[in-house]
């Protein structure tokens, strides 16, 4: 299945990572330069009925962003698309043939 064409943004995503300082406390932040770039994707706006996926609520889950099959997506992942923000809270291989990865993100304000 070829899905690019329904693909009408792009979006850069960021990974995070984690230091630890001298006392032993870790802080997480989120590199400054995106782990993957220009990415094809589309964004759609979820209702409150659509959330429920898998037998399990995904009340944080706001938007559900699209991306080409083989795409790696983390759950830790933020993913900025025309200067908004949205943080990963779930992806998945939409027909396990790595032809769709659909993530399930909240739009960070």
């Amino acid at each position: 299945m070829n899905v690019r064409g329904m693909l009408n943004n792009t979006a850069d995503v960021y990974s995070i990572s984690t230091s630890q300082d001298a006392i032993g406390g870790v802080s997480e932040s989120y590199a400054s330069n995106p782990r993957l770039k220009g990415l094809p994707c589309r964004v759609r706006v979820l209702t409150g009925r659509e959330v429920q996926a898998l037998g399990r609520d995904r009340e944080n889950s706001t938007h559900r962003i699209y991306f080409e099959g083989g795409t790696v997506i983390q759950d830790a992942d933020r993913i900025t698309i025309k200067g908004r923000n949205y943080q990963t809270v779930f992806h998945d291989d939409v027909d396990q043939q790595l032809d769709l990865v659909q993530v399930d993100a909240e739009r960070l304000l």
